[in-house]
Formats: C-alpha cells, sequence, structure tokens
C-alpha cells in the first residue's frame, strides 16, 4: 500500500487530504502557497510505468493537452514534477467529485 502524503510540503504545496483514488494513483486537495489557493494533485507512483511502459506517454499526452487547453470546462494546469518515487501532476480544484458520479447522479 502506498503512503499517505497528508502533512507532507512538496515544492510549494502542502498535502491537505486525500480525495480520491484510482487505478493508477492517487488525488490530494493540496494548498499552493505561491498561489494562495487549493489545488488537485494527481500523484502517480513511479512503479506502476515500470510495469506499464505506455503509461508514460499517455501521461505526457495528459500534461500536454492540460497545458495546451484553455477553456472554462476543462479543469486547469497549474503543474506537475516528480518526486523520489512518484509524478504529480497538479490541476484546478473543483468540488463536487467526479464528473462521472455527477452524471449518473
Amino acid at each position: 500500500a502506498e503512503e499517505s502524503l497528508v502533512g507532507l510540503k512538496i515544492k510549494d504545496y502542502t498535502f491537505l487530504r486525500l480525495i480520491g483514488k484510482g487505478n493508477y494513483g492517487s488525488v490530494y486537495e493540496v494548498f499552493s502557497e505561491g498561489r494562495l489557493e487549493s489545488a488537485a494533485a494527481k500523484v502517480m507512483p513511479k512503479e506502476i510505468f515500470k510495469k506499464k511502459p505506455k503509461l508514460m506517454e499517455l501521461v505526457k499526452t495528459e500534461i500536454r493537452v492540460l497545458k495546451e487547453c484553455n477553456n472554462e470546462n476543462v479543469v486547469k494546469y497549474v503543474d506537475n514534477f516528480m518526486t523520489e518515487r512518484s509524478i504529480v501532476i497538479v490541476m484546478e480544484y473543483c468540488e463536487g467529485g467526479e464528473l462521472q458520479t455527477y452524471l449518473q447522479n
């Protein structure tokens, strides 16, 4: 099991709470000191990329698309970086959970 990042400060981000888990990692609410606001950080352990090398290309594409897409209906890209164990994509924080759950309701 992966360890929780809650309470840690990495780069400009303080990890506040876990808000979701998926097949490829976890999503945390983080607070950005520089922007003085909350954001969402998708944290993917590097070990999953060893098992699925194609996944790295998908993550790079996701980052590129998020950077290029500037639409009020698409979550905004904030930052991305690597730690010793993980790849992290920081995005705008949207309350209300996942779109899929919203649509099902």
